[in-house]
């Protein structure tokens, strides 16, 4: 499979902006990847799309070309996130970042994928349901705060804020549990989620330091 298989008109000129910005990207077929694979880097970025065979999706190699696009935009990553804002107080984890920046990623990423002659339906692996219905096996497992769960509970509202908001699945269900588990926290992450859609940057190192200094006084409020 070469990388021209995924492009149409408008994503092959992204990868051209991108690539005149330093921005290399490539793509392998790796029937062993898993999520945890990280991208090759050298001298100059370099970013690896992989996909598990060598069938073209253009809307899958889209959703992860536009992850790329957003380092361009300010996005930074996980361990960088951690590294300056968490390394220090250990409120949430690097893995737990991971989990919760590709979400924020997704909240700048839809309206970009539509403009790029996609459906949101193609946006996920599977359908927009389909992610509701995973999300909510593991929300409704949620228990009252600890560090652990403040971790699981921001991951969990997040992307329920993503349905939501740009798919328009009902998670009035998910809501509800979430604001009975904590009704403090939940208010916290609907204020920052809100300010994150309501920028028009990618700067989501400033969304952590202020979902950091929150979740902070929460806690000492406690």
């Amino acid at each position: 499979m070469n990388i021209e298989d995924n492009l149409n008109e408008k994503t092959s000129g992204m990868l051209e902006n991108l690539k005149a910005q330093g921005y290399y990207v490539e793509l392998e077929v790796n029937r062993k990847y898993t999520p945890q694979l990280k991208g090759a880097w050298g001298m100059v970025p370099v970013y690896k799309i992989v996909s598990q065979n060598d069938e073209p999706n253009p809307a899958a190699f889209t959703h992860e070309l536009l992850h790329v696009y957003l380092f361009t935009q300010g996005f930074v990553d996980g361990e960088k996130v951690y590294r300056e804002v968490f390394r220090e107080n250990h409120l949430l984890s690097p893995g737990w970042i991971r989990e919760i920046n590709n979400t924020l990623a997704h909240f700048k990423m839809v309206h970009l994928f539509i403009k790029l002659d996609f459906a949101k339906e193609q946006f996920f692996k599977g359908t927009p349901l389909d992610e509701w219905k995973h999300l909510r096996k593991f929300l409704l497992q949620i228990q009252p705060r600890t560090r652990d769960t403040i971790q699981q509970f921001v991951t969990a509202h997040a992307t329920l804020r993503l349905l939501k908001d740009f798919f328009a699945i009902d998670t009035s269900e998910g809501e509800a549990h979430l604001a009975q588990v904590d009704t403090t926290l939940f208010g916290i992450c609907d204020e920052v989620i809100d300010r994150w859609i309501a920028v028009t940057d990618a700067d989501n190192l400033r969304w952590y330091l202020n979902l950091r200094d929150r979740l902070q006084a929460l806690l000492t409020d406690q």
